[in-house]
């Protein structure tokens, strides 16, 4: 597994900057095992990290409720813990922790 693929990991993020994290690291996973190693896939893992830490960056301007409330963001459940952006850890959520919260179906 190729040293980069750590830096895709999304867990330590609050879990409405998931929503935008979690694509990246898929993507990078999916690169990695389907690609051969070379200079060409590490130059695009790299660039695809500076990517998702721009859009990370750039999320960071936007409120979890607008974040959930997107036509993107395809969750049947999303915790109200974390449509306020005070996320604890629940079950069932589009965060996918699991210790406490009440969803919305």
């Amino acid at each position: 597994m190729t040293e980069i693929l750590r830096y895709f990991e999304y867990s330590h993020l609050p879990a409405h900057l998931h929503v935008i994290s979690k694509p990246f690291s898929d993507l990078a996973h999916k690169m990695e095992d389907l690609l051969p190693s070379g200079p060409e896939k590490s130059t695009g893992l790299r660039k695809l990290l500076e990517a998702k830490d721009c859009m990370v960056r750039a999320s960071l301007d936007v409120t979890p409720a607008e974040l959930f409330a997107s036509e993107y963001v395809q969750s049947p459940q999303v915790c109200q813990a974390c449509k306020i952006g005070a996320h604890y850890r629940c079950e069932n959520c589009v965060c996918g922790d699991n210790l406490h919260g009440e969803t919305d179906d």
